[in-house]
């Protein structure tokens, strides 16, 4: 697999590290180069995990999806 480029899936897009960043600081999926997918918190030029470490060798990232609806 060609680690450079957006890869799609049922879920959303993921988006190569190496042509994009996220433009906003949050919560997102990541992918890293260990076969880990994991929710880390991106603060402008790098990567915070849920354990307040950083999250290194991120490859691809992607925003989490929208909370339920929880209508009746």
């Amino acid at each position: 697999m060609e680690r450079e480029e957006a890869i799609h899936d049922d879920f959303g897009i993921w988006r190569s590290m190496k042509k994009e960043t996220p433009k906003e600081n949050g919560d997102y999926l990541v992918y890293t180069n260990y076969g880990e997918i994991e929710i880390a918190f991106w603060d402008d030029s790098y990567w915070i995990g849920n354990d307040s470490y950083p999250v290194r060798d991120v490859d691809f990232w992607m925003p989490l999806p929208s909370k339920p609806s929880l209508t009746e």
